[in-house]
């Protein structure tokens, strides 16, 4: 966890090819307010014990979008140099009660299989709950924990193992999107 603090001064965490970019607090609390307002209007879905609301960026939340896009791109070139032609989905998810997923990878058969890269933006302050660390299964024997700071955009393979810890009190709430294009070979 040192070293990862160390780096997060830089603009960005770059630590191997297979491993995640971090973007500290590029989202502002204006961008997360615009999206809070979007979400008002869309039902929350209780599914697997999870809270979530799938959305499509919109005239109000364009500079989210195109904040993402821009990071997106700078670290595929940066890193994956993966083929990529289409944003596949965001979700807008809450976690409590500890309702957190195991390890588990973003992508997998049937329509996941075109998912690329996935992004998880942290969209609450972590004064707000306790637990839900994002944390990245590396190297065969190392776990990476992000820290959790607002605003903030990870972008990782969405074959690398990952998970939020369980919430123990009050509830995270953050973006995940995935970034397609055919299937890897």
């Amino acid at each position: 966890m040192a070293y990862i603090k160390n780096i997060l001064h830089d603009d960005q965490l770059w630590i191997n090819q297979r491993t995640p970019f971090i973007y500290p607090q590029v989202w502002g609390n204006d961008d997360i307010s615009n999206l809070e307002r979007q979400l008002n209007d869309i039902s929350l879905i209780s599914k697997g014990g999870v809270n979530f609301k799938n959305f499509d960026f919109n005239d109000t939340t364009q500079k989210c979008f195109d904040i993402i896009h821009k990071k997106v791109t700078e670290t595929n070139k940066k890193s994956y140099n993966f083929e990529l032609d289409t944003y596949l989905e965001q979700k807008y998810i809450e976690y409590s009660d500890n309702n957190t997923p195991n390890f588990h990878l973003g992508i997998g058969p049937e329509l996941y299989n075109q998912r690329k890269l996935t992004y998880i933006i942290h969209t609450n302050d972590p004064s707000e709950y306790e637990g839900g660390e994002l944390h990245l299964f590396l190297n065969y024997d190392k776990i990476f924990k992000i820290p959790n700071l607002k605003g903030t955009i990870v972008i990782f393979p969405s074959f690398i193992l990952h998970r939020i810890t369980p919430v123990t009190k009050g509830t995270k709430k953050l973006v995940i999107g995935f970034v397609g294009g055919k299937p890897f070979k």
